[in-house]
């Protein structure tokens, strides 16, 4: 049927199939679904004919899906051709919608708070993994190289999302834990250590692996997130208990006062109502956290954060900026979000406490740029990715929990509260801190540089006084290379005599001006004592914005450092 509904030989929506909402796609995403072999049709006739659809096809993307799911789009799934169906789907945020529409030998499968109803033989129809995943589904198993597995997956979190203990909250200023169980099974690492350790994949991958490790975190918030994932061998009964003390406790607390001050932040991330339960959980978790030990604290602590953002109605950006004037159209309560958080965090404790005994990783809230804490010589691998040189502020990736808790009441407080503590990488932080070009250019760490770093800050100077936002780019690159500096000096005293060193980092260009991040950190990595550097290119970068600032072609790849 579908089949002739796409030909134009049937009207369009059946009376048996029709839904309350439909929407026809755009242009773009009709065209993207029929170069993947997926028939499409909105609340008007179809495309009249089809595309045929090219040898190679690639997965719908999630946003797509999550896109049609939320306007009920029924789709005809993958085939041979658009016109020779042999399988289709109907997708509704609402069960009973779709138990009513579809047939009784059709199977219900929910992905998140979408329900998507799937004919027996479409199972055979999903040929790939990022397909099959969506449903549940086991697709044929593809052997990957190493190098394949590198070059899609060794800069992004995003893989992560879908794993044990690396799910429990997501940083994005991370990178495959695939890729980093590779590189430490293939180097036979005895120590493993991250002075970036962010979130701590490094760590619970070390863990897996039942090895030593050692993760350093100057941001003070993101530290306790990463103890809270480096807690997973404590009781998990004793964290269910604790979830269910602070849920009990909660519905005894009295709302907030209509007149109670707000920041403003949360104001605008958070309904009325949600704020109130949120604030009223918030109360009951200090309490309750004062009885608890610690690695519950910990668990406690990371499980409230992770339900933050899916309680609040506003986007999020990449990199985790809070984007209060894009609304989204799934929203949990802070009640079924900590539910379902519990329940994912309980069970991957469980599921690892089968085959592992306690975290072997030392977490510690120090400073890549001195690596107090970590004893001289004993690490053999590390694995890493500094912040990158492209005036990310990482302070503000965490402002919304930071807020939640009382720990900062605006973005102005975010200086004194992290990024004084920081490696120097956003304009932001160059300018609160009233930094000198010409004292940091003279720091003896950058000398091997010297000549390059100072003309490359010179010429941005220059475009600065050229630009609106005045931004101080010229500062902010000559503090970044020294801070950096620092910490290839601090590498090199708890690096073993054999030690390899893993970088994974990418080029700038702020204002045009280019900025060859991977030679220049090879250059001071020589000069602090290690024998030599290699660069592997894993992706390009500014290929796609449409509204880029500059065009200077960009890369991200691996720095592996060795001696």
């Amino acid at each position: 049927m579908f089949a002739r509904v796409l030909s134009g030989r049937l009207p369009w929506p059946p009376e048996s199939r029709c839904h309350s909402k439909r929407v026809c796609l755009g242009r773009e995403t009709g065209s993207a679904l029929l170069r993947c072999g997926v028939a499409w049709c909105g609340n008007t006739l179809p495309v009249a004919g089809h595309v045929e659809p090219p040898a190679t096809r690639r997965p719908i993307g999630h946003k797509t899906l999550e896109r049609m799911f939320r306007n009920e789009i029924a789709v005809a799934a993958d085939s041979a051709s658009a016109s020779n169906l042999t399988a289709c789907m109907i997708i509704s945020p609402a069960r009973a919608a779709i138990l009513a529409t579809c047939r009784a030998s059709w199977r219900l499968y929910n992905v998140g708070s979408i329900f998507i109803a799937l004919p027996g033989n479409l199972k055979g129809s999903m040929t790939t993994s990022a397909q099959a995943e969506l449903f549940e589904i086991e697709a044929p198993r593809i052997e990957k190289s190493r190098a394949m597995i590198d070059n899609e997956q060794s800069g992004t979190f995003t893989p992560n999302m879908k794993l044990p203990v690396h799910r429990w909250f997501r940083y994005s200023a991370g990178f495959s834990s695939e890729w980093v169980r590779q590189v430490i099974a293939a180097n036979d690492t005895k120590v493993v250590l991250d002075p970036f350790v962010g979130s701590g994949t490094v760590c619970v991958e070390a863990d897996k692996a039942g090895i030593e490790s050692y993760g350093i975190e100057s941001h003070p918030f993101v530290y306790r997130l990463a103890r809270g994932k480096l807690a997973w061998a404590a009781s998990p009964e004793a964290f269910e208990r604790a979830i269910a003390a602070i849920e009990k406790l909660a519905l005894q607390i009295p709302p907030m006062r209509r007149d109670e001050q707000v920041p403003d932040l949360l104001a605008k991330c958070y309904e009325p109502d949600t704020l109130v339960e949120l604030f009223k959980l918030r109360e009951a978790c200090l309490q309750v956290a004062e009885d608890l030990e610690e690695d519950v604290r910990l668990l406690v602590f990371l499980a409230m954060n992770a339900i933050l953002r899916p309680s609040s109605h506003v986007g999020t950006a990449q990199w985790q900026y809070v984007l209060p004037n894009k609304r989204k159209a799934s929203v949990s309560t802070p009640a079924e979000a900590l539910s379902a958080q519990t329940s994912i965090m309980a069970y991957d404790m469980r599921h690892l406490q089968k085959d592992l005994g306690k975290s072997r990783a030392t977490v510690l809230q120090s400073d890549a740029r001195t690596l107090e804490g970590v004893p001289d010589g004993v690490v053999d691998l590390v694995l890493t990715s500094p912040p990158y040189a492209n005036n990310y502020d990482y302070a503000d990736a965490t402002r919304l929990e930071m807020t939640f808790w009382g720990e900062v009441q605006s973005w102005g407080d975010l200086h004194g509260a992290v990024r004084q503590y920081l490696i120097c990488s956003s304009a932001q932080h160059a300018t609160s801190s009233k930094l000198k070009l010409e004292s940091l250019i003279e720091k003896p760490s950058v000398a091997p540089i010297r000549g390059e770093l100072s003309a490359v800050c010179d010429e941005l100077a220059h475009v600065r006084t050229t630009k609106a936002g005045n931004k101080a780019y010229h500062t902010m690159i000559a503090a970044y290379f020294g801070d950096m500096a620092d910490a290839f000096c601090a590498l090199r005293r708890v690096a073993s005599s054999g030690a390899k060193i893993c970088l994974v980092i990418g080029d700038s260009a702020p204002y045009g001006v280019h900025v060859p991040v991977e030679r220049w950190f090879g250059e001071l990595a020589l000069a602090s004592g290690f024998e030599s550097w290699t660069f592997e290119k894993i992706r390009d970068r500014n290929v796609k914005w449409k509204n880029r600032k500059h065009t200077v072609p960009l890369h991200e790849g691996r720095l592996w450092i060795e001696g």
